[in-house]
């Protein structure tokens, strides 16, 4: 006989008890808050019936649904909120026994229910690769049926209804531990040492690199304690040809800069470096590279300073051939007026072929 699993509780504050105070004062990383909330979840499981009746307010009420609505627009997605109704309808046709037994309610229960391992190992797991004193305090939000299987958009959003989890609650506690260093990287961006390029869109692809990649190491790292057989970035940074393939593919990005408009790249850098894990799996080689020859305080420093300094910690202990190719100012200058330099061409070659034929006319006449 089953055992109906209890209601999950609306939140639940992870503290961590075994840091305390560094030397000057200052609190530690390991002294941050993170609260787990299963409020969309507990509806979407509950009552789903009455979720779909109140589809606008459900998702203008939940955290959760907020977040991703706000990851798709940041990112340029479009949530079909049809898949998703139609998802949660198939969902509510359950008995609602059937739904408190089902594997997006076990991983749900799986995961709240191991809190304390999280809180003892995972979160140091994640402070040992940012300066002391970083917070990475930050509320965790459980929901289904959205479309990516987790982010962090001012929360961390986990859809644990994801195939990609395989129904392994490991995968999930292994990808928080991914995106709670991103919340350390961020609160970190407005104290850097280095002068961010003059190139926006430069800047933020390196960033990306820095950012992604980093994260994944950290991830790769923590398999000791969730082991995550199924994720396949590990599999990719695992095997010297696609980590080879990543490197060149951000080379390419980075020759890309300049040559094509903002949009187009905007939508070059979404396809390779996201969607194709360029940015994660070259970033994670970079990462792992300077904390197995310089040390984790080298690669720490890199996080402090920012991801031009990365780039650069890395390509002063890669072979030549296997580093990134962020252009300078002077190139991206002759970059741009490449376009300018064709249509010249392109005039001069009309203007002659104009004038050719005017010329035969002329001849032709006589």
């Amino acid at each position: 006989m089953t055992t109906r699993p209890a209601a999950l509780s609306a939140t639940l504050v992870l503290a961590v008890g075994v840091s305390g105070i560094v030397a000057d004062g200052r609190s530690s990383c390991l002294d941050s808050t993170l609260t787990f909330e299963a409020s969309a979840l507990e509806r979407i499981v509950r009552e789903p019936d009455r979720v779909l009746e109140g589809e606008d307010p459900f998702w203008e009420e939940e955290p959760a649904q907020q977040y991703t609505a706000a990851w798709a627009a940041n990112n340029g997605f479009t949530i079909s909120r049809k898949t998703w109704r139609d998802n949660l309808t198939r969902f509510a046709e359950l008995s609602e026994a059937s739904r408190l037994d089902s594997p997006l309610m076990q991983m749900a229960q799986a995961i709240l229910t191991g809190r304390d391992e999280f809180l003892t190992r995972a979160l140091p797991h994640v402070c040992a690769f940012l300066p002391d004193g970083t917070d990475t305090g930050v509320p965790v939000y459980f929901t289904a049926f959205i479309p990516p299987r987790a982010f962090v958009t001012g929360g961390i959003v986990i859809n644990v209804d994801a195939p990609y989890w395989n129904d392994n609650a490991d995968n999930i506690l292994n990808t928080l531990t991914h995106e709670i260093w991103h919340v350390g990287y961020s609160h970190l961006r407005e104290g850097r040492t280095e002068r961010p390029l003059e190139h926006r869109q430069l800047y933020g692809i390196v960033e990306q690199l820095h950012n992604e990649g980093t994260a994944t190491y950290v991830a790769h790292s923590a398999r000791s304690l969730f082991p995550a057989p199924d994720e396949l970035d590990f599999r990719m940074l695992d095997s010297p040809d696609e980590v080879i393939r990543a490197l060149d593919e951000v080379n390419r990005l980075l020759r890309r800069i300049g040559t094509v408009s903002e949009k187009r790249m905007g939508k070059l850098s979404w396809k390779i470096g996201v969607e194709g894990r360029a940015y994660y799996i070259a970033g994670a080689h970079m990462a792992r590279t300077i904390d197995r020859v310089n040390g984790r305080d080298a690669l720490i420093r890199t996080v402090t300073a920012g991801p031009v300094s990365f780039v650069a910690a890395y390509n002063s202990i890669t072979l030549a051939n296997r580093r990134i190719e962020v252009p300078d100012a002077e190139t991206l200058s002759l970059r741009s007026a490449e376009p300018d330099r064709r249509i010249l061409i392109l005039i001069g070659a009309v203007l002659v072929v104009g004038l050719t034929v005017l010329t035969l006319a002329g001849m032709r006449s006589k």
